[in-house]
């Protein structure tokens, strides 16, 4: 994983668990590739509320840092079970970094 190997620290988050099938998946696999990931690279750090994993990622950045922030941008909610909940990246990501001016 190009992420782990070149990175100075990884975040990662877990959300959208639209289904029960996805939950049990991740269940079983979730633990033994987050553990891999935190084992591999150091000082990596798992957290698993995304708005706060954005907070976190844009509060460590130092110059000629980049921030990849994937797969949710088009999305105006996180799939819990059977509820949708409102959330976006661009908002998040807008206040993260007027906290961080501020």
């Amino acid at each position: 994983m190009v992420h782990i190997r070149y990175s100075r620290w990884d975040r990662s988050t877990r959300d959208s668990l639209d289904s029960d099938t996805v939950f049990d998946q991740l269940n079983e696999w979730g633990p033994v590739i987050r553990a891999a990931i935190l084992a591999a690279a150091k000082g990596a750090s798992d957290i698993g509320d995304r708005a706060e994993a954005i907070r976190a990622g844009i509060a460590a950045l130092q110059p000629g840092d980049a921030l990849l922030i994937a797969g949710k941008g088009h999305e105006t909610g996180q799939i819990v079970g059977d509820k949708v909940l409102p959330f976006s990246d661009h908002e998040a990501v807008a206040a993260a970094l007027a906290a961080r001016v501020a």
